[in-house]
């Protein structure tokens, strides 16, 4: 991973004290990463962050040489949209969750809906996706990618997940994959907020993100570690649990 020199950001200020932990950016990045990231300061006393990509900063630069462009414009909301994690979630719409509308309705309103959405519909599930759904998905969830999945067979949801990732994952596929069950949609937009907080912000060496290592549901991991942990075992809890000191528990 790069490091992070602060220098050329609009929100950094050099370090004028020891406690540069506290100082250095109006954004209180520092703040957050502190005590999992090495930080040192550069000839200006500017912090460099190592082994940090931050989403949230500006180009001084950018910034004085473009003011005009910016007149009018939320630059926080702007930064903050860009920096939001952009997920694939593969939703298991089980029998005893709730039905579609409201499952439209929850990523609609978390605040941060998928990028990209899978809806499986096993046999077990008992629900109905019709024409109206088709229209409602893209009024509610703009710029989200979906696709229904509906399997005749009885397969687990290791098994439904290995055909629609085998088949859905293109080059412009979000590289976060979410795996969720939708009678826990209620804990959704707590749960994909402290996730991204993590992704995003945060960014600890953990190769995923896990509820409970008896479930899938819940289990967030970039697709390159996916693939990493199902070369390892065809069981990605399994494979998973060899590595349980990597994994961070939400």
């Amino acid at each position: 991973m790069i490091n992070t020199n602060c220098s050329q950001c609009m929100f950094a200020t050099p370090v004028e004290s020891e406690d540069f932990a506290v100082t250095g950016c109006t954004k209180n990045i520092i703040e957050s990463i502190k005590t999992h990231k090495s930080i040192t300061q550069d000839d200006n006393h500017f912090n460099i962050i190592h082994n940090y990509a931050c989403r949230f900063g500006f180009s001084k630069q950018i910034y004085e040489q473009n003011q005009d462009k910016f007149v009018g414009l939320d630059l926080d909301a702007k930064i903050k949209y860009n920096a939001r994690l952009q997920y694939y979630l593969v939703l298991d719409c089980v029998k005893e969750g709730p039905n579609i509308d409201q499952i439209i309705d929850t990523l609609s309103n978390s605040g941060m809906p998928p990028s990209q959405l899978s809806l499986l519909f096993r046999s077990s599930s008992n629900q109905e996706f019709n024409e109206s759904h088709k229209e409602i998905i893209p009024q509610k969830l703009p710029g989200t990618v979906w696709k229904v999945h509906n399997f005749l067979e009885e397969l687990d949801i290791q098994g439904s997940m290995d055909h629609v990732l085998s088949t859905n994952v293109k080059t412009n596929t979000p590289q976060y994959l979410l795996v969720y069950k939708s009678s826990d949609l209620e804990h959704f937009s707590s749960d994909i907020n402290t996730i991204s907080r993590s992704v995003v912000l945060d960014q600890k060496p953990n190769i995923a993100m896990i509820k409970n290592l008896n479930s899938i549901y819940g289990l967030g991991i970039t697709f390159a570690n996916y693939n990493v942990a199902k070369s390892i075992d065809i069981n990605i809890l399994t494979a998973l649990a060899n590595e349980e000191s990597q994994l961070l528990r939400y």
